[in-house]
C-alpha cells in the first residue's frame, strides 16, 4: 500500500511540475509583435480586424506601386501583394482584400514606427508627416500621410499586448 501512495505523491509532483513549467513557458513569451513593411507614397491606411489585415488607398500611388514598381507589403518579412478592388491602376481611392493574420486582436495592438527610409534596408526615421494610430470601432487604423514629395519604405511593429 505505501508503494502505490508513493507512486500517486510521485505523479501529482510530476504533474504539478509539468503545470509550473508550461505557465513559466507562457510567462516567457511576452507580447507578439508582428512587423509591417510598405513602400508608401501619399495617404494610405492600414487597418487591423480580428485575424487579418487590409490597405484602404488615398488618391495617390497604392503601397508599393509608385513610379510603375509593384513592390509587396511585408508581413514578418514575408511579401503580400494585395488584391485591389480596382487593379487597373496603381494609383487612387480603393480598398485592398484582406490578408489572413492568425492571432491579431486589434483592440489589444500598439504601434511602434521603426524605420522610415529610401531603401527597404535603411536605417533612421526621416522626417515625414505624423502617423495616426489608433482603435477605431473594431479595428486599429494605422494612418500615413505622407504628402511630402516622393515615395519612402515605412516599417513599423504592431505590439500585441497579453
Amino acid at each position: 500500500m505505501k508503494s502505490a501512495s508513493a507512486i500517486a505523491l510521485i505523479l501529482t509532483l510530476a504533474f504539478l511540475a509539468l503545470l509550473l513549467t508550461s505557465a513559466v513557458h507562457a510567462a516567457d513569451k511576452g507580447p507578439q509583435t508582428f512587423v509591417i513593411e510598405a513602400l508608401i507614397d501619399g495617404p494610405s491606411e492600414l487597418r487591423v480586424k480580428k485575424n487579418g489585415i487590409y490597405w484602404v488607398n488615398g488618391p495617390n500611388a497604392k503601397p508599393g506601386r509608385h513610379n510603375g514598381q509593384e513592390f509587396p507589403t511585408f508581413v514578418d518579412g514575408k511579401p503580400w501583394r494585395p488584391n485591389w478592388k480596382e487593379s487597373r491602376g496603381d494609383r487612387g481611392n480603393d480598398k485592398s482584400a484582406t490578408r489572413s493574420v492568425d492571432r491579431i486582436d486589434p483592440t489589444k495592438i500598439e504601434f511602434k514606427l521603426v524605420m522610415v527610409s529610401f531603401k527597404r534596408d535603411g536605417t533612421g526615421i526621416e522626417k515625414r508627416d505624423a502617423i495616426k494610430a489608433a482603435l477605431a470601432g473594431e479595428e486599429y487604423s494605422i494612418e500615413i500621410p505622407d504628402l511630402q514629395s516622393g515615395s519612402r519604405w515605412y516599417r513599423f511593429e504592431l505590439i500585441q499586448k497579453p
